[in-house]
């Protein structure tokens, strides 16, 4: 049976999101609002747990796992950034921009698809954030609540129509606001590359990182 906990985000319940992260952290699958879709996630540094969601997913293990992180100060458990990344996390986080950057040693190989970078991003929710506080690494593994290659759900009934029971807990937080994925970019050559569309443009970002650099 499928299990929903029903969170307000403008009203925290912190006895939900404590109860939620004792599951994150004994290795149980959550799927949560964030700022742009519905996403499913675990601990980010729980490898069986992230076995789990590629399989629950049916999702390729060459496609890395994105990392919500609580906080910027938790981005060294998983990455390494630069002076474009520093600029574009102070411009567009929290928010609706994920970047990939360089892997540090310690984070798991199982994150990267078979590559040696990471997909992070501060996703400007509050459930999202609380729960991803929860967990050691302050990072839980964020990507779409959908079965790979389906439409990516915007409310709890859409991904529980597509991934049913094979989930432990879904938190019901609202529609979300964004209704797209969102916008991601490749920092770890040069020049940077647009990896996929979404909230925030391309233009946007370039221009952000010329006009910061030309100071």
């Amino acid at each position: 049976m499928v299990k929903i906990i029903k969170i307000n985000p403008e009203h925290l319940d912190i006895e939900k999101i404590k109860e939620i992260g004792k599951q994150l952290r004994s290795g149980k699958i959550v799927v949560f609002p964030t700022d742009t879709v519905y996403g499913i996630g675990c601990d980010a540094y729980n490898i069986e747990a992230i076995k789990k969601i590629y399989k629950i997913k049916n999702r390729k293990m060459n496609k890395g796992m994105p990392v919500l992180i609580s906080s910027i100060d938790k981005l060294h458990n998983f990455v390494i950034t630069n002076e474009t990344a520093d600029i574009l996390i102070q411009k567009f986080w929290p928010g609706q921009l994920t970047i990939i950057l360089p892997k540090v040693v310690k984070a798991p190989e199982i994150l990267t698809g078979g590559s040696s970078s990471i997909a992070v991003r501060q996703p400007n929710n509050p459930i999202t954030i609380s729960i991803a506080k929860e967990v050691e690494c302050g990072g839980i593994v964020g990507t779409s609540a959908n079965l790979s290659g389906n439409k990516e759900p915007i409310t709890i009934k859409e991904a529980i129509n597509q991934l049913g029971d094979e989930v432990d807990i879904y938190i019901d937080g609202g529609t979300s606001h964004k209704k797209i994925p969102s916008t991601i970019i490749d920092l770890t050559s040069k020049p940077l590359k647009l990896i996929r569309k979404g909230p925030i443009s391309f233009e946007d970002i370039k221009d952000t990182i010329k006009n910061e650099l030309d100071q």
